[in-house]
């Protein structure tokens, strides 16, 4: 399953970094992304990945996305090579890294439900049904 472009299982194992209380583990490492799809909402899984890494206060340094056969292609081959040159040239040189959103923010939101304004058997429920056909 895929939600937001993203396995279900990456979705677990970055709950399960909360759930575990390790996140301290995570902080100040550098982190980059590297995926295969069909180039459908790339940039989508890579924001959710660069938010999730932001979140956990590591160093997302960047991204990069191929087409699922490329990798078996000379060119696509060197341009991994380049993106892990540049990653590991980012270690080194202990390169900053900007956030790109904003840091999550938690309420204290507690839901208390409430009776119905109504009496009961004495409501009407007003329903628009809008049927669209192309």
């Amino acid at each position: 399953m895929w939600v937001l472009a993203v396995p279900a299982q990456y979705m677990r194992f970055v709950e399960m970094i909360s759930e575990r209380g390790v996140v301290d583990a995570f902080k100040n490492k550098y982190t980059a992304a590297i995926s295969t799809s069909i180039h459908l909402f790339d940039h989508t899984a890579h924001n959710y990945m660069m938010a999730v890494c932001e979140d956990l206060n590591m160093k997302y340094i960047d991204g990069i996305s191929f087409y699922i056969l490329d990798l078996k292609n000379k060119k696509k081959q060197k341009l991994l090579d380049i993106f892990a040159e540049n990653f590991f040239t980012a270690i080194e040189n202990k390169s900053p890294a900007s956030r790109s959103f904003k840091p999550l923010t938690f309420s204290e939101f507690i839901y208390k439900p409430a009776a119905p304004p109504f009496k009961a058997g004495r409501f009407t429920i007003k329903v628009d049904l809008y049927v669209y056909y192309s």
